[in-house]
């Protein structure tokens, strides 16, 4: 990408005056999923370079920033909180996250309040909140089948499709059926106040994937050995571009809608997810689907 190209000449050059993370963002925040992110367009690894070329330069960078985009990028500067004027980004981010989180809330709760009124007494709000279809309740045929293997040659993990031939036992979800899984974790606060929310609604979760989808030799052999299951995602939450609440829930209902099933991908470290995932299991169970947890019973030998 030519923004990578960009960002990583004036890298090199240590260009002190280079305000390169913002047009990171930018062109990080339109990528359409993460496996097809250029990695070198992730604020970790744009933070971990401008750290490296100077702290002036960090503090620059961080001051170009709206709070919309200093909000999305807040998990990753408690690494930097050493630095002189890290805290008071990171104390704008939160106060922009808090602003965010409480707009998400009024807005679901006066919908859901005005929901009951004569269509004609009901106000005009600034913001709207998807609906999740209901699901049909003929039993549907499975759609997103598959089994586990490793070719630790090649380091290639794969959940393959439509696949369930052989004695293997295959991980397959019919229509209404979704698993949940969580990357990037676990972080300090976020993590155990996700895990209360599942709890509350009696559901589990999986928390492993290999980082944009990629792999390796070595993870590939050390997940084998150790009887991991690792599978790719259908619906990408976007919880990484996101940064508001209303506008992250109202893009994983539009995928929901559209897929009526499948493997959902969310981060734990983003507040916005965090904001969402009571509102979003509860009106899940509303429309009929069911969370399932994915574990293969044993896995296909290399090929």
């Amino acid at each position: 990408m030519l923004v990578s190209l960009i960002l990583s000449i004036l890298l090199s050059a240590h260009a002190s005056e280079s305000l390169i993370l913002k047009d990171s963002l930018k062109a990080f925040k339109q990528s359409e999923s993460l496996s097809d992110l250029d990695t070198n367009l992730h604020p970790v690894h744009v933070l971990k370079q401008l750290a490296a070329t100077s702290e002036d330069t960090l503090c620059q960078n961080l001051s170009e920033l709206n709070l919309s985009d200093l909000a999305l990028i807040s998990p990753y500067l408690d690494t930097y909180r050493s630095f002189t004027c890290t805290t008071n980004f990171i104390r704008k981010a939160e106060r922009q996250i808090g602003i965010n989180n409480l707009g998400f809330s009024m807005t679901y709760y006066q919908q859901e309040l005005f929901s009951h009124y004569p269509k004609e007494d009901q106000p005009l709000l600034a913001s709207k909140i998807n609906k999740i279809f209901p699901i049909r309740s003929e039993v549907q045929e499975p759609f997103f089948t598959g089994i586990n293997y490793v070719n630790t040659e090649s380091g290639e993990v794969v959940y393959q499709q439509d696949l369930i031939d052989g004695g293997f036992s295959n991980i397959g979800l019919e229509k209404g059926e979704i698993i949940l899984t969580f990357d990037d974790g676990p972080h300090p606060r976020r993590t155990d106040e996700l895990l209360e929310i599942l709890t509350k609604h009696n559901y589990d979760s999986s928390f492993f994937r290999f980082p944009y989808g990629a792999r390796n030799k070595s993870l590939a052999k050390e997940i084998k050995l150790n009887r991991i299951s690792s599978f790719f995602w259908n619906m990408d939450s976007r919880d990484w571009a996101i940064s508001n609440p209303t506008t992250l829930y109202n893009y994983v209902v539009e995928e929901i809608n559209r897929e009526q099933g499948g493997i959902i991908l969310f981060h734990e470290i983003h507040s916005q997810t965090i904001a969402i995932m009571d509102v979003l299991l509860k009106n899940l169970k509303l429309a009929g689907y069911t969370i399932r947890i994915a574990q293969p019973n044993y896995w296909k030998e290399e090929i």
